[in-house]
């Protein structure tokens, strides 16, 4: 597997449950903002989380696809764990960047 110089995926279980547990509270908090934008009509939100969901997303799933031993249930806990408080962060933050 061929990955950037900076990129450097975590062997060990704890390091894999941080690191994919906020990989995932970054993406839910992108998608949670980008409902939020796309249910209030703001194209300008909706546009730059759209694309940072994307981004994001590939990456996660190219280091997931690439290399067998990120596919632990140490990353699908962390993952899961992460998703959800990023779900609850975005809904916060996003109550004050947008108004509601």
């Amino acid at each position: 597997m061929r990955l950037p110089g900076w990129v450097r995926l975590p062997r060990t279980h704890a390091g894999q449950f941080i690191f994919y547990g906020v990989a995932e509270l970054v993406s839910f908090a992108i998608i949670t903002a980008n409902f939020r934008a796309i249910a209030q009509g703001n194209y300008l939100f909706a546009g730059l989380t759209d694309f940072m969901n994307l981004v994001q997303g590939f990456a996660i799933g190219k280091f997931l696809m690439d290399d067998a031993e990120q596919r632990t249930w140490y990353t699908g806990l962390g993952a899961a764990v992460g998703g959800t408080c990023g779900t609850l962060l975005a809904i916060w933050i996003t109550k004050h960047v947008y108004g509601q």
